[in-house]
């Protein structure tokens, strides 16, 4: 199986990109990243001027699910051009994208002296809002000689990240990153009624339960471009990476799951994605890339298309409890009341062991 993939002209040994994030706050987080199977690595978003501090910036929801409002690198762009970005190459680290995200001169001046350290490639997004991001991409793109791309967000007031990303492609860019976490949510403590993150309070959702936002995000994209999409939000399994370049991403970006598992997350993508294209009968990403460009929408299901294998069924019951219509029951669950089936379809998608099947195949 060749897991190789380009992006924006770069050639990456995976499909896998780690988004910007605190494991890309160091060179040795980035190289343990690329050494555990990571195709590209982005720092942690770079300022002339380190970031503040806030404590705490991280909270668990769940086990692959978090909200963070962490800012920019803690190391100024100082640092990263004499230190951290060589040392990162030193240790390892293959394709580096240092992301940027201050405003339009002073991001161009800084890009380059990034790609003077090493970075392989710019990626613009920090927490610029929409019209400052096109306006402070286009400059960049035209300072550097490496590829530019630029993270879309989902929470500009006016324009939408697919409406964004389009006009970011107008001026040049080389590629998109869709789509940054979802936001502001808080979270608080029951006996003093505080909020549990730092700073304001409050702070932004990733990991999976965004995924269908950024699925959503990048295949809207793909309907209107060639040019490469980083799919980003919400995959935490090979299964969730192989959706998103079906999507259209030609890269698939991840923060949360890594940070919450560590750099060898990066060797388990790697694996399930392998087994996810052998079971489509792929030999690489390319192969599936965009397939959902070209696929019909989804027909209406029949209460006898729903298939029930017997064997693989270990009595869990969630088919019949997850059924509003009770159209299954404790005692048979394989049975369909036809009268009583809307044809809903959440009882195939709840089933673990994939006891109740489609016709079709789909679990």
């Amino acid at each position: 199986m060749d897991l190789s993939v380009k992006l924006c002209g770069i050639s990456l040994a995976s499909p896998f990109v780690l988004g910007s994030g605190p494991l890309g706050n160091t060179a040795q987080g980035l190289a343990a990243c690329s050494a555990a199977g990571a195709g590209a690595v982005t720092t942690k978003t770079i300022y002339r001027r380190r970031s503040p501090v806030v404590s705490p910036c991280m909270i668990a929801q769940g086990a692959r699910t978090m909200l963070n409002n962490e800012g920019g690198s803690d190391l100024d762009a100082e640092v990263w051009i004499k230190e951290e970005l060589p040392k990162a190459k030193a240790m390892g680290a293959s394709v580096v994208i240092a992301n940027i995200g201050e405003y339009m001169e002073e991001d161009a001046r800084l890009a380059q002296d990034l790609v003077d350290a090493g970075a392989d490639m710019i990626e613009v997004g920090g927490y610029l809002e929409a019209e400052a991001l096109v306006e402070t991409a286009a400059l960049v793109k035209k300072s550097v000689s490496v590829p530019v791309i630029a993270k879309v967000s989902p929470n500009w007031e006016g324009v939408t990240a697919v409406e964004a990303a389009l006009r970011l492609l107008e001026e040049g860019l080389d590629g998109i990153t869709a789509m940054d976490s979802v936001g502001v949510g808080m979270r608080f403590d029951l006996d003093t009624g505080r909020p549990l993150l730092g700073g304001k309070g409050h702070g932004y959702i990733s990991g999976v339960g965004i995924l269908p936002l950024s699925l959503k995000t990048v295949y809207e994209i793909a309907q209107r471009t060639d040019r490469d999409i980083v799919g980003m939000g919400g995959i935490a399994s090979g299964l969730d990476a192989a959706e998103m370049l079906v999507a259209g991403a030609a890269c698939c970006g991840v923060c949360t799951y890594p940070i919450m598992y560590g750099p060898e997350a990066f060797s388990r993508l790697n694996r399930e994605l392998e087994r996810a294209l052998e079971n489509l009968g792929s030999q690489s990403p390319a192969e599936v890339r965009g397939r959902a460009l070209a696929a019909e929408t989804c027909a209406p299901l029949r209460p006898d298309q729903f298939r029930f294998d017997g064997e693989r069924c270990t009595g869990c019951g969630r088919c019949v409890r997850a059924c509003p219509f009770h159209a299954r029951s404790e005692r048979n669950p394989g049975n369909v009341d036809e009268s009583a089936c809307r044809r809903c379809g959440l009882c195939f998608t709840v089933c673990g062991p994939g006891a109740v099947r489609l016709e079709d195949g789909r679990p």
